[in-house]
C-alpha cells in the first residue's frame, strides 16, 4: 500500500470517528436538554387547572396516564416499523416529529394569560 493510500485511509477513518463522536455529543446534549426541561414541565398543571384543586392533580394524572402509554406504544410502534422496513430510522423521526409538535403546542398553544405570567 502507498503512503499516499496509506494516508487517505487514516484520514477518511478519523474523520469517520470524529462524526461518531460528534454525533454521541449532540444526542447527550439533546438527552440533557429534554431532562433539563422537565421540571418546567411539572408546573404546567397546576398554572393551568389553578384553583381548581383536585384538577390539578387529574392533570398530573392524565400526563403520568400519558407518558405510560407512550411508553408502551414507542417500542412496540419501533419493533413494528423495523420489522416492516429493516430500519429504526423512520420510526425515529416519527418521535421526532412528535417531540416537535409538543415543543410547539407549549410555546404557542398555552393561553395569553400562562405566557404572560412566565416572562422575566
Amino acid at each position: 500500500m502507498s503512503s499516499q493510500k496509506w494516508r487517505i485511509s487514516v484520514v477518511s477513518m478519523s474523520a469517520r470517528e470524529a462524526a461518531k463522536e460528534a454525533d454521541i455529543n449532540v444526542i447527550g446534549l439533546l438527552g440533557a436538554g429534554i431532562i433539563a426541561s422537565i421540571p418546567s414541565f411539572w408546573t404546567l398543571p397546576p398554572k393551568l387547572l389553578a384553583g381548581a384543586g383536585a384538577g390539578a392533580a387529574g392533570g398530573i394524572a392524565v400526563i403520568n396516564t400519558l407518558g405510560q402509554f407512550g411508553g408502551i406504544v414507542s417500542p412496540v410502534m419501533v419493533g413494528r416499523v423495523k420489522d416492516l422496513t429493516g430500519s429504526t430510522t423512520p420510526a425515529l423521526y416519527v418521535i421526532g416529529v412528535a417531540a416537535l409538535i409538543a415543543a410547539a403546542l407549549l410555546l404557542w398553544g398555552l393561553p395569553q394569560k400562562l405566557r404572560t405570567l412566565d416572562k422575566f
